[in-house]
């Protein structure tokens, strides 16, 4: 009886936990803005986040954007100067250089997730344009890990990651 329950409450969790949509990550354009790229399936995401990761690790929220309706399966939207229909919705896109952030993309629904990035705009800003940061699980280590991909990669690995 013991192992039934076991069973009901692991079907409850895994069952309730959001289906994969796609995958974030955050780049730099040809004049230093900082992007936050997001590529999906199925039904396209609605807005992202932007929290600063402190010393204590709490997250403090910084800046909601909100998206136009989004097609073709990848997206990027400048954190510093939103356009082509995002908007933002709450907060100041001020971005401190060493600080630590973490952007998230997200359905209004949450049925879906498209996973987290942390980074600092220093360390993007020293990247080569075209290049996105996503953070990936280390099957090894178990910890999360900063993976450099090209848009094809990333947009690919979306895709893999939403048939798992």
């Amino acid at each position: 009886m013991r192992w039934l329950a076991v069973c009901a409450v692991l079907f409850l969790v895994t069952a309730c936990s959001p289906e994969r949509g796609g995958m974030t990550g955050v780049s730099v354009d040809d004049e230093g803005r900082l992007l936050t790229n997001v590529a999906w399936c199925g039904a396209a995401p609605d807005g992202l986040s932007v929290h600063r990761v402190p010393e204590a690790g709490v997250l403090i929220a910084d800046a909601e954007y909100v998206s136009p309706p989004l097609r073709g399966g990848f997206a990027s939207v400048s954190l510093e100067a939103p356009a082509d229909g995002w908007r933002i919705s709450f907060g100041d896109p001020g971005l401190d250089p060493g600080q630590t952030y973490s952007v998230s993309v997200w359905s209004k629904a949450n049925s879906r997730t498209f996973g987290s990035v942390k980074f600092t705009p220093d360390a993007i800003r020293r990247m080569r344009p075209g290049l996105i940061l996503i953070r990936q699980h280390d099957e090894k280590t178990g910890d999360e890990v900063d993976v450099v991909l090209g848009r094809a990669d990333f947009v690919a690995q979306a895709q893999q990651d939403c048939v798992r």
